[in-house]
């Protein structure tokens, strides 16, 4: 639908031939109308009359002087009928403007009078940069939380729900004081440390980024199923417990004060063990330590020994609204390595060899996407994808479809990937075709932005026109990066 043309008092009225034998019934066809001259006298006694009327006090209108309007409120359902209908008139993206609006303007069939909103949503999308995104709230889930970004506002709000079970000896006093103090450990360690920013300056919130406000709901009763974690709090000495598959914690009962690390450090443990439950591991082990893992020797951090969050341990919020906002990728202000990021796209090649009497030298292609923010069993990222396996020596070739699962946060930077799907290879004037599921496993190391390791390929036809092959070879798999419009709609008026 275009805006209506503009003009003057003098444009003559259009006519169209009404057809017929049509599949749908002729539309309305308004008459042609007679338009007199401009400045004729019948329009100079029209707009005198006109001006007289204007001038009249209110009781020549027909209307007594004590008179006064009543004012009647409108009924709830016509308010939330007319509050529909704005949102439907805002969200009408197919609303174009003249090279000239003007607030009162003759059309070729009436007055058009613009409402105020649809003008100034005409302005701002003639005004609009080409690449604008699409501005939204965008809601969801993750293994164990809810998340609302809302990219025009550029806050993230994300919260759990934990449900609390408590031992006999906790009267109801000090069951809500322990609640009380879990909600504020983990919101004053977690809440506002760093910015999310984007990579490029077309996605939502460049250049200043996203704030992000954590929330823990608590509740005093069994999960039974429910979105969040179970929290066990016992009187049995304990570090804390956190079961990220079984969406299961242990906590002690001592652990709603700050506990002494030494050398002057305290931690608040309710806080610490909120980290495990966005899937990072503890930075003291001697794993970490051996491994290098970001954050083995910074002691004071929130996944070690202290309350302080570090720009790495933002990084799954980033990897949300990444995985949100198609083409845009977010990463915390500070971040110095994107080894922990879990990477919305990928390209991926393996190079190899058949493990037969007659080896034939293969390269494989693999473009893949994160499937949503959840995880299996809040360890496995799903991935679709798409892969391409050649043999470079008779050049035949097969291609299909694939799904999977990484893992690369578990134990950083171990790195595992499965993946299987179902490749074609057609057929040639030496052989029949193919229907092959493959099962592939990669295993190796997580690096800044990439992956590589060993990776073994079986292959099966299920068409039972060749036998079961094997490639032995190395992969490596490169997170594509983001930044580029979701949408070319412009921002909604508020």
């Amino acid at each position: 639908m275009h805006a209506p043309e503009i003009h003057s008092a003098t444009t003559t009225h259009r006519s169209y031939p009404q057809t017929t034998g049509s599949f749908f019934p002729p539309a309305h066809i308004q008459p042609k109308l007679a338009v007199n001259e401009p400045g004729d006298v019948h329009e100079q006694e029209a707009d005198a009359m006109a001006d007289r009327v204007m001038r009249m006090p209110a009781p020549v209108m027909g209307l007594p002087a004590s008179y006064k309007p009543a004012i009647q409120r409108k009924c709830e359902e016509c308010e939330k009928e007319e509050k529909l209908q704005r949102k439907t008139d805002l969200s009408a993206s197919d609303f174009a403007t003249s090279s000239a609006i003007t607030p009162h303007a003759k059309t070729n069939t009436h007055d058009a009078f613009i409402p105020a909103h649809q003008l100034a949503q005409s302005i701002q999308m003639s005004a609009a940069p080409g690449n604008m995104i699409q501005r939204a709230v965008h809601n969801g889930t993750d293994w164990a939380g809810r998340y609302e970004f809302n990219d025009t506002a550029c806050t993230l709000n994300y919260s759990q729900d934990w449900y609390f079970q408590f031992p006999d000896s906790m009267d109801a006093t000090r069951r809500t004081a322990y609640m009380s103090a879990a909600e504020s450990q983990v919101e004053g360690v977690w809440s506002h440390k760093h910015r999310l920013i984007p990579t490029a300056g077309s996605c939502p919130c460049s250049p200043d980024g996203v704030d992000v406000a954590v929330d823990l709901r608590t509740h005093n009763e069994a999960q039974r199923g429910r979105h969040g974690y179970s929290a066990n709090v016992t009187t049995a000495p304990t570090t804390g417990l956190t079961t990220l598959p079984l969406r299961d914690m242990t906590l002690s009962d001592t652990h709603d004060t700050p506990v002494n690390m030494g050398d002057g450090i305290t931690q608040q443990r309710i806080a610490h063990e909120f980290g495990h439950a966005l899937n990072m591991r503890d930075e003291y082990t001697g794993w970490a330590s051996f491994w290098g893992v970001p954050g083995h020797n910074d002691r004071t951090s929130i996944m070690h020994s202290g309350d302080d969050v570090r720009p790495r341990h933002y990084q799954p919020f980033a990897d949300i609204i990444s995985n949100t906002v198609e083409g845009c990728t977010y990463r915390p202000a500070g971040l110095t390595s994107s080894s922990l990021v879990n990477p919305v796209a990928r390209f991926g090649i393996t190079t190899g060899i058949t493990l037969d009497a007659n080896p034939q030298f293969v390269v494989d292609l693999r473009l893949d996407r994160r499937l949503g923010n959840t995880d299996l069993l809040g360890l496995f990222t799903p991935r679709l994808g798409f892969e391409t396996l050649m043999n470079t020596g008779s050049g035949n070739f097969m291609f299909g479809p694939t799904i999977g699962f990484d893992l690369n946060r578990f134990q950083h930077p171990i790195y595992l990937d499965v993946h299987t799907g179902l490749l074609y290879d057609p057929a040639d004037p030496t052989r029949p075709e193919s229907l092959n599921i493959p099962l592939s496993l990669t295993a190796g190391f997580r690096g800044s932005g990439f992956s590589g390791g060993v990776n073994y390929t079986g292959l099966v036809d299920v068409l039972g026109n060749s036998g079961y092959s094997h490639i032995l070879g190395v992969n490596f798999m490169f997170d594509l990066p983001g930044g580029g419009p979701e949408s070319r709609t412009p921002p909604p008026v508020p």
